[in-house]
């Protein structure tokens, strides 16, 4: 058995993210088109020697939770239930990924974290049981599991294949991500959001009919209108001032930011020689000190 790993979980952007209704346990049905970029948390694990009690898990973030809530605490125990052993683990956690910000970090955490375990106890777990399990940690960490870019859908935990085309057009883009320091909660998103009433879903077809045409402007290089969040409109009225830097950015720079997931990270999508410096030092001084921003490039993997 491999005794430590150090393991790299990275952030998820939306690139679209429909909303169609409700699935049999009544989480909201939804179709996606999801890429992973090359920031993220990184988290090492090693086995503690045989006089070690419990788990240990430490973080240098000091709200993040070392208890159940914590997806990576959760993904260990429903590891153990799976494939019981014996030893006892020290996790280091180092948090990157902003909280509540739509990036997925917790769920990048616990997917990584099960593939990184499984492999250090010699993968007595095969892919689909993995695959399993991490449906249980968070309705999307399954998509850390499958091609990026991929299609997302049902509840969020199952993952397609866009189709067999080279996206060579998104290999040469970037983003540039940000955040306000107000982050947003997944369920009052989206409890907001079904407020608004049945003329806020999408159909799924016609959902991955606008999908289908992103995927098309991803892969040439064109500069897209199908990037869109089902969820933006409904944050927006909320936190107005997120809604005025996104149309300041389109007034000042004539560049369209877009919200990511469920949480306030936005992000705007850009040619890889676009110099940001103006743009990034506008986003620091109207978001203040406490903003995350950072340029990221796409992860394309099958």
């Amino acid at each position: 058995m491999d005794g430590k790993r150090d393991i790299f979980c990275p952030a998820k952007l939306n690139l679209a993210l429909y909303v169609n209704g409700r699935t049999a346990d009544r989480f909201h049905e939804i179709t996606s088109l999801v890429v992973r970029v090359d920031f993220g948390d990184r988290v090492r694990l090693q086995f503690l020697d045989e006089s070690a009690a419990e788990d240990v898990l430490l973080c240098d973030v000091a709200n993040v939770p070392a208890d159940s809530t914590n997806t990576i605490m959760r993904a260990l125990s429903l590891f153990r239930r799976a494939y019981p052993f014996q030893q006892r683990l020290e996790i280091v956690l180092e948090k990157n990924i902003p909280p509540r910000s739509g990036l997925g970090g917790g769920s990048s955490d616990g997917a990584h974290f099960l593939q990184a375990l499984n492999g250090m106890l010699g993968s007595p777990l095969d892919d689909a049981s993995l695959l399993k399990l991490a449906s249980f940690v968070g309705k999307d960490c399954p998509l850390f599991f499958g091609p990026s870019p991929c299609m997302l859908c049902g509840g969020g935990e199952l993952i397609e294949r866009v189709d067999g085309k080279r996206f060579d057009g998104l290999s040469h883009a970037k983003f540039l991500l940000f955040k306000p320091e107000v982050g947003v909660d997944t369920e009052w998103a989206y409890g907001r959001f079904d407020r608004g009433g049945a003329w806020t879903l999408t159909a799924s077809d016609e959902a991955r009919s606008y999908i289908a045409k992103l995927a098309n402007d991803l892969r040439t290089g064109h500069m897209s209108s199908h990037y869109y969040n089902a969820l933006q409109g409904v944050v927006c009225e909320k936190f107005i001032e997120l809604q005025r830097v996104i149309e300041d950015l389109f007034e000042y720079f004539k560049l369209r930011a877009h919200m990511t997931g469920s949480g306030s990270a936005c992000y705007i999508p850009l040619n890889e020689e676009f110099d940001c410096s103006s743009v990034i030092d506008y986003l620091r001084e109207i978001l203040g000190g406490g903003a995350f921003i950072r340029e990221v490039r796409p992860i394309l993997a099958s």
